[in-house]
């Protein structure tokens, strides 16, 4: 599930076909971070959910907390080294990804353009989602220092594509198969089971 919060909160759920194929099983715009989230939660049986940090951070991170180690808190910084960093802070309870926009939003782009991304049948909210979709685009910006980089420009409102690209990050994160449980190293310990481990000794 992808995220991206402000005024409204949008939210995409997919689900992982396999390894390279990817099915959008919900979209909508809601209003209530403490009722509506937990309950897409777990009506669709949310393994991994990745949501904007900001601008409501206090909202994002109570929200996350009521799912530990499934809901991580997204920021973007392009001037990182690696594409994607996870980090766990076992101690704050807060779990985030720090990625670099550009690169995330090509891979984005990518998996649309090689049909990797599979959407339902036309309705009212995926036509929504589609005009989003279509707000946002590639182009060529030159820096005060005279360098020229390339941009990811918003042409309207593109909430839905932030939420995909988040969704991205996270079931990229996961094991084939959408239901795939969370990795042992990503739960505390305090939250093990007594038995954690057990089934993968060897006797």
């Amino acid at each position: 599930m992808g995220i991206d919060q402000g005024d409204k909160i949008h939210v995409v759920i997919f689900k992982k076909e396999t390894d390279k194929i990817y099915r959008l099983i919900h979209t909508g715009v809601y209003d209530d971070f403490d009722k509506d989230l937990p309950n897409l939660m777990e009506k669709y049986g949310v393994t991994i959910c990745v949501i904007d940090a900001l601008p409501n951070k206090h909202s994002a991170r109570k929200f996350a907390l009521l799912y530990l180690s499934k809901i991580w808190l997204a920021y973007y910084n392009d001037s990182q080294k690696e594409t994607i960093v996870w980090h766990k802070d076992f101690e704050k309870k807060e779990y985030h990804v720090v990625a670099a926009k550009m690169e995330t939003m090509d891979r984005l782009a990518d998996k649309f353009r090689n049909g990797l991304i599979i959407l339902p049948k036309l309705s009212q909210d995926l036509d929504l989602y589609i005009r989003h979709m279509c707000n946002w685009a590639k182009d060529k910006e030159e820096k005060p220092d005279g360098r020229v980089v390339w941009v990811y420009k918003k042409l309207g409102e593109d909430h839905l594509t932030m939420a995909t690209n988040y969704a991205m990050l996270g079931i990229e994160r996961l094991s084939t198969g959408s239901l795939a449980e969370p990795k042992a190293d990503d739960i505390p310990k305090r939250d093990k089971p007594i038995t954690s481990g057990v089934m993968d000794m060897k006797f």
